[in-house]
């Protein structure tokens, strides 16, 4: 019965699949480098450039909206994109960190901001070295 209906090559899949990896690429390198930025901002305050602070504070939104669109690629490349179902979940665990590293940052609890801030740039770092990797077949599952 499908017999007849010719067969997809794993080129032509890459092919159609291939903007949700260019998608997920492009918004885990905007939120890695919006996260990098983070102790730069807040390095400045402590030697004395105390406007960094509003920087830091700034992109702490820029941070978690980056975030938010990082894991929104990350299921599409998921969902329709078969990609890896274990980078969406890390993209949410990375967006959740966000979320909590700015509620302790405002609240000023920096025994929970600090080291949390220290895990979300190693995670994101990671992510965005991982997201440009080439694909393995049968591996990126």
């Amino acid at each position: 019965m499908w017999h007849h209906l010719p067969m997809t090559t794993l080129k032509q899949a890459n092919r159609t699949v291939s903007w949700t990896r260019w998608l997920l690429r492009v918004t885990v390198t905007i939120e890695a480098i919006l996260a990098i930025a983070q102790p730069i901002f807040i390095g400045a305050f402590l030697q004395g450039n105390y406007s960094a602070l509003t920087w830091h504070k700034t992109n702490a939104t820029l941070v978690g909206a980056a975030a938010f669109a990082m894991t929104v690629a990350a299921v599409l490349h998921w969902r329709p994109g078969r990609g890896p179902g274990w980078m969406a979940l890390a993209c949410v665990a990375v967006a959740a960190a966000i979320v909590v590293q700015i509620v302790f940052g405002y609240s000023r609890t920096l025994a929970i901001h600090i080291p949390l801030g220290v895990l979300v740039v190693t995670a994101s770092a990671l992510l965005l070295v991982r997201s440009w990797r080439p694909a393995r077949v049968g591996i990126d599952r």
